[in-house]
């Protein structure tokens, strides 16, 4: 049966492939880990002295403490013991639920790395036991640099100035969408100022020529 995490994953999957799926791969592997909390332990921008451990976030058992009363006592008389007050007991009872959802969840991302990659780079991962291991191995070989994406980001963004077919309009504008959003981050001149949107309108003017004048000249 499919958990909620597999529907989650085929609702919107990249498989990572080839470098130019970098980039939408990690945005959907982020998004995912986010929603747990545990990008902290997984981000492959951070070296290893800088991502946290789970392991090492484990609750430890308060230990219970010998109570001494300070006056002479027989080897046979009894030790009074300090218990564990009900407060320790429930604190670390909640932080241990909180530790236990967290790692279950860390074991699934783990499988999700793998089951989000392309069959050729199972490979590179075999030697992982960790998912921030898994996508810094990955991240080696797979991310792009700096150039490379930005020659790869144009290169698309040309491609979707081709006015877009009515029947795939929807795919193409959220497509639009986000490589705008990557071209910004990226600060790529072809985005800046009001291009984009001249662009834009211009990519969709077949579709309706009245409003795309309009729009044109209010730019």
């Amino acid at each position: 049966m499919a958990t909620e995490g597999d529907l989650l994953i085929t609702k919107a999957t990249v498989i990572l492939e080839r470098p130019s799926d970098w980039q939408r791969w990690l945005f959907l592997r982020k998004d995912s880990a986010e929603r747990n909390d545990l990008w902290q332990y997984v981000d492959p921008s951070l070296n290893a002295e800088q991502v946290r451990r789970i392991e090492q976030e484990k609750p430890q058992e308060k230990e219970v403490e010998e109570f001494y009363t300070g006056a002479p006592r027989a080897d046979d008389e009894e030790i009074t013991i300090l218990d564990l007050s009900e407060k320790d007991v429930s604190r670390y009872k909640l932080w241990l639920k909180v530790f236990t959802r967290k790692e279950k969840a860390l074991r699934e991302f783990n499988h999700e790395i793998s089951r989000t990659i392309a069959s050729g780079h199972i490979h590179l991962i075999s030697d992982c036991s960790t998912p921030y291991d898994r996508l810094r191995e990955l991240k080696k070989y797979l991310c792009p640099s700096t150039s490379e994406r930005n020659y790869q980001l144009r290169a698309h963004y040309q491609g979707l100035l081709t006015p877009p077919k009515r029947s795939n309009l929807d795919s193409w504008f959220e497509d639009w969408l986000e490589t705008a959003r990557l071209m910004k981050e990226a600060a790529l001149p072809e985005i800046a100022w009001s291009r984009a949107q001249e662009d834009f309108i211009r990519a969709v003017r077949s579709l309706d020529e009245s409003w795309a004048t309009h729009q044109l000249t209010e730019l």
